[in-house]
């Protein structure tokens, strides 16, 4: 367990940049909000470099709305704390949060329920970041995530790809595009059009469940049985096989057994070598990264905080004005940063692959 933990390490280290690395850690702050309908929005960015920025042009504003002079008069409190103070001075956090992102991922409620996974909606990074939001949202969203299924990227393929064939800390789950299986879990939309991932993994599982039923039998079996649906198979092997072979409850015991290995049917039978698209055909789901998340998101938090406190600042060293300005860029709106997030896709995003 210990080497399987080193390599997982090496891996996820190897691949991306780690999130719970002392650089994201110290540097970095997550914003998660929900915005409109049922989507979710995360944007990744380096607090770092806003909080220099954002000095600037904090005085840049701040000067702007006071006038020529006196700056702030002893009697004109009260614009400070306006409405069109507040928002201008937001609308300043709003234009410098673009330069300072480095990944997005919206995702959404599928229509099918697709392993309870949220659907990656929308995903664009810069500098290799995107790995590390992706590993984010997987840990917080406690059934993981399925891609877009409509379109995705080819940066997007290979990430789900590297997940699929080289992160053992990842768990993966069928999709079912067509009723490969009896429960309805695993419904979902497929990208590859066509049931072969699951259909061969379910075959291969139900050769596995009656090596493990009678061993003898199965030894016996015409190996074509093991080529239909196992709901088939299992029927014809109890009608040319019962003269030979106690088998009475073969059928009742598949019936018992195939809920358990249809919910964790890439446990039972994993597929070893993807085709084409059958990596976006899987959920994805791990939860290493769920203390960094809250961290991150906690960075996010308390440097809106800073940020009141840089206004307050710059007020009373530079306008001799004392006022708090709690909570005021907490009041920004997620519709804000669902803008900032559409803004940055709209830059960042190099086109669904072919």
């Amino acid at each position: 367990m210990k080497n399987l933990r080193l390599l997982v390490s090496e891996i996820i280290t190897e691949a991306m940049k780690d999130p719970r690395s002392e650089k994201l850690q110290t540097d970095f702050a997550l914003y998660h909000g929900h915005a409109v309908s049922n989507y979710e929005n995360y944007i990744l960015y380096n607090k770092d470099k806003m909080k220099s920025m954002m000095r600037h042009h904090l005085r840049t504003a701040i000067s702007q709305l006071s006038g020529d002079e006196p700056v702030f008069p002893d009697d004109n409190f009260a614009f400070q704390h306006s409405p069109h103070f507040e928002m201008a001075i937001r609308s300043v956090f709003a234009r410098i949060l673009p330069f300072c992102v480095v990944a997005v991922i919206q995702t959404i409620r599928p229509d099918s329920s697709c392993n309870g996974a949220a659907q990656v909606n929308r995903a664009a990074a810069i500098e290799g970041y995107g790995p590390t939001l992706y590993d984010l949202v997987m840990s917080i969203e406690k059934y993981g995530i399925i891609p877009d299924r409509s379109s995705v990227s080819r940066s997007a393929r290979k990430i789900y790809r590297f997940y699929a064939e080289k992160r053992p800390d990842v768990e993966k789950k069928y999709l079912d595009p067509d009723g490969v299986t009896d429960i309805i879990d695993d419904d979902c939309e497929d990208h590859a059009k066509n049931n072969e991932m699951i259909e061969n993994a379910y075959k291969d599982a139900f050769e596995l469940w009656l090596k493990n039923y009678n061993p003898d039998l199965y030894n016996a079996v015409d190996t074509q049985y093991f080529t239909k649906h196992p709901h088939f198979a299992v029927m014809l092997i109890k009608q040319n096989y019962s003269d030979r072979f106690v088998i009475d409850d073969i059928v009742t015991q598949w019936k018992r057994d195939r809920e358990n290995i249809e919910k964790n049917l890439f446990k039972f039978s994993p597929t070893q070598v993807f085709e084409p698209d059958e990596e976006l055909d899987l959920s994805f789901n791990t939860d290493y990264a769920k203390e960094a998340y809250t961290s991150l998101r906690q960075a996010h938090d308390d440097f809106l905080f800073i940020l009141n406190e840089m206004v307050e600042d710059i007020l009373e060293n530079e306008y001799e004005v004392v006022e708090s300005f709690s909570g005021m860029f907490e009041k920004l709106k997620p519709m804000a940063y669902h803008n900032i997030l559409n803004h940055f896709f709209n830059a960042h995003y190099e086109g669904a692959a072919n």
